[in-house]
């Protein structure tokens, strides 16, 4: 199956690969190309980090980091990565690039729960693999999973 999450053996072990790992790039008959990662010091949680940090602040949430004045009394927020994977389906004219992630976010920033699973989807259409197709894919389901987030926290200003 095109969608599920695949690394080699080798690769499973190296935990620098696991932080970066996205996608596993495919043939037309299912076999494994290689892998598609993040740049060197950029993670998977990273990704999520920032795509939370631009959906708190566009509620009009300050975000303040570990060691800036005013972090002990923020409000705390915890995100668990439940997926977050990048594929390619071939087809006979097109190639299809998806991304997906789900987030289950804890936080008093909700308004009826303390926590909230919350999806990102992408989807591109395209006739080459080309590593600018993966890209635009994965930034689609960034920007869905910001939406999404958006759409279920409480303002923290009047809008």
């Amino acid at each position: 199956m095109q969608s599920v999450p695949s690394l080699n053996e080798e690769e499973i072990r190296d935990c620098k690969i696991i932080l970066r790992a996205i996608g596993r790039k495919r043939n037309t008959y299912g076999h494994a190309l290689g892998d598609f990662v993040l740049p060197e010091q950029r993670t998977v949680q990273n990704l999520i980090e920032e795509a939370m940090t631009k959906a708190l602040r566009e509620k009009g949430y300050s975000v303040v980091e570990r060691g800036f004045a005013g972090y002990e009394n923020a409000l705390p927020v915890q995100a668990d990565i439940g997926q977050l994977w990048a594929y390619t389906t071939p087809g006979f004219w097109v190639l299809t690039f998806e991304f997906e992630t789900v987030v289950t976010v804890k936080g008093d920033v909700f308004p009826t729960s303390k926590e909230e699973q919350v999806r990102g989807y992408g989807r591109k259409l395209a006739q080459t693999g080309v590593e600018s197709n993966w890209i635009e894919a994965i930034q689609i389901g960034i920007d869905d999973f910001i939406e999404n987030l958006k759409k279920k926290l409480l303002s923290a200003k009047s809008e």
